[in-house]
């Protein structure tokens, strides 16, 4: 099921026939790990130098993740007439930097158990450095693959600048967070790659494409009958604003405190916080009797 070339624009679009599963192409399939990349646990070691505190230790975090790539149970393990809880965002939705229990689909899975029956699977799909699009597209084909059939979806959207790309060559950028190392490359496609990032971060209130996104997801939830609660705790106020008066969803601050190992990521408080409105989100519209999803 895991594409033999992830990174591919071919690879995004599934032929007619073919797995709509969704997949992440930056994560090896059955990866388990305790550090996601060099330069978290280069951060970490800087960070106790300088004896700023962390509440979570070198061996405190492991990273397992699937024949897919996402940090959850095997989509083929998915209990029989479970309640399925399809969670996706960007690294803060796949919890960069947190034990999977302080992740908040975890959370969220946890506080959802005593309303709905038999049981709760929890699927997150949440994915480091996810573009708006690519969190759609996951959304999309997860909802449309006849193995999962996900009760309710939960999206925390990322930042609205972070977009799609493609090289001409086909291979996939997602969102084009340039490192130190890409700063200083004189490779013409690391450049390309460094400028378009530039380009996005000049962008002013653009969310344009956020919106085109959300309306997708829609369109495939209603067709499906899937009830779907948007977050955006990465928007600005005044982005916040303009999104309160055009979809229902959750808003917050953008500048609690943020715990995770890093300490760039949101920690375990933040995650209760928001799966407590999400929670709440559900029971609102969640009126009729337990065990029944919101319509």
């Amino acid at each position: 099921m895991y594409p033999d070339n992830p990174k591919t624009l071919d690879s995004f679009w599934p032929r007619r026939g073919q797995s709509r599963l969704p997949y992440a192409p930056y994560r090896p399939p059955n990866w388990v790990t305790r550090w996601v990349t060099p330069g978290e646990q280069a951060r970490y070691e800087a960070d106790c130098a300088a004896g700023k505190p962390n509440r979570y230790g070198p061996d405190d975090i492991e990273y397992r993740y699937n024949s897919q790539g996402f940090r959850c149970i095997e989509f083929g393990q998915i209990p029989n007439g479970s309640f399925v809880v399809l969670s996706l965002g960007d690294s803060n939705a796949e919890g960069y930097g947190l034990p999977v229990e302080h992740t908040w689909p975890h959370l969220l899975c946890e506080k959802l158990r005593p309303l709905v029956e038999p049981a709760v699977c929890n699927l997150n799909l949440g994915l480091s450095a996810s573009s708006n699009q690519h969190i759609a597209i996951r959304a999309c084909r997860a909802m449309q693959s006849p193995e999962l059939h996900p009760d309710i979806v939960f999206i925390d959207w990322s930042y609205s600048h972070r977009l799609f790309y493609a090289y001409e060559d086909g291979e996939v950028m997602d969102w084009p967070f340039p490192t130190d190392t890409d700063m200083k490359s004189r490779d013409p496609k690391v450049r390309l790659k460094t400028l378009y990032y530039e380009q996005l971060q000049s962008e002013k209130f653009d969310l344009s494409n956020l919106m085109a996104n959300i309306m997708l997801v829609e369109a495939v939830a209603e067709s499906r009958r899937i009830p779907v609660c948007h977050s955006f705790i990465h928007q600005t106020p005044e982005k916040q604003d303009w999104l309160s008066r055009r979809v229902d969803g959750i808003l917050g601050s953008p500048t609690d405190v943020r715990t995770a190992r890093d300490l760039i990521h949101f920690g375990l408080e933040h995650n209760d916080w928001i799966s407590t409105l999400m929670l709440d989100w559900f029971r609102a519209a969640n009126t009729s009797a337990k065990g029944k999803v919101p319509r």
